[in-house]
């Protein structure tokens, strides 16, 4: 079931403690990243049967025990257990199983519920396949700065908003300092911090990145070279060492995932078409099923219907 965060709440809250606030309805239509909720959890209850969730929105998540077994994409997959110390990033879509009753109560830990993560290229950590990420932080200051974000929400309800939004802005800057340890099981380490040189982050990111601030232009390979001194074979031999996506491809899937956000706001079509590159909603409507299998406003629909 693809859960909105509201019912993703109270689907979980009956058999777990939290303390936190829900932001969904604060600064709604603002911010591209927008914090949905931030809540510090207790899970008391460890009888209750697996559970399978999906969410159109990001979870960043830490532990500070030895927490729930999860399950990946399909029920043949294997349980994992989530360890403390360790941050998790799921993706808008991921499918999963949660099961608590192989640990002892109680379990603690942490969550921030958030839309907009695309825009800063999160999926280069998470991978095309919506699967989780994995975060290694053995100083454990990302997994602080989610409990006092919880914290926070909890003591000051909704005047925490920009206090919390603005910290999310932090742990964001720090997700994208991480370093690969196994790209292709998607784990990450965040020891050391500070911010890698340009030359040394993956040239995907950016790409990524140069092409998330030009969404709405007419851009092409041309651009794209000349941005990083590359004639256009050059530019397409460099991206392909890591990854199979073509410039184009990448800006049509940055197009898609900024109109889906914008279409999850409330935006009509055409405001949309207009801000993603599009000439038109015909023509925003005809590449969205192409990316997404769904007409924009059966994507929609699909939404609230599984929320």
């Amino acid at each position: 079931m693809n859960y909105s965060f509201d019912v993703y709440y109270y689907t979980i809250m009956n058999t777990t403690l939290f303390t936190g606030f829900n932001f969904e309805g604060i600064g709604a239509g603002k911010p591209q990243l927008r914090v949905l909720g931030a809540y510090n959890i207790t899970h008391e209850y460890s009888k209750a049967p697996p559970r399978k969730f999906s969410h159109p929105f990001w979870v960043l998540s830490c532990r500070f025990t030895n927490h729930e077994y999860i399950r990946l994409h399909t029920v043949r997959n294997p349980w994992q257990q989530v360890m403390a110390g360790r941050i998790m990033l799921t993706p808008p879509g991921s499918l999963y199983w949660q099961d608590f009753s192989r640990v002892p109560a109680p379990t603690r830990g942490a969550f921030i519920a958030f839309t907009g993560g695309e825009t800063l290229g999160l999926q280069e950590f998470t991978g095309n396949k919506k699967t989780l990420a994995v975060f290694l932080d053995p100083e454990n200051r990302v997994s602080r700065a989610i409990s006092d974000v919880a914290r926070y929400a909890a003591s000051l309800k909704a005047k925490a908003f920009c206090k919390v939004q603005s910290t999310l802005y932090g742990l964001m800057d720090q997700l994208l300092s991480a370093q690969p340890v196994d790209k292709k099981n998607h784990v990450w380490t965040l020891e050391g911090g500070g911010h890698p040189d340009r030359a040394e982050r993956s040239f995907r990111l950016q790409v990524n990145e140069y092409l998330l601030a030009r969404l709405a232009e007419k851009t092409v390979n041309r651009d794209i070279a000349r941005r990083f001194s590359l004639s256009v074979p050059g530019l397409f031999k460099k991206l392909a060492a890591e990854t199979d996506e073509s410039p184009m491809k990448m800006l049509a899937r940055l197009r898609i995932d900024r109109a889906k956000a914008l279409l999850m706001q409330g935006e009509p079509l055409k405001v949309i078409a207009g801000r993603t590159g599009f000439w038109d909603a015909y023509h925003l409507s005809k590449v969205f099923k192409h990316y997404a299998g769904l007409s924009p406003r059966k994507y929609l629909k699909a939404l609230v219907n599984a929320g």
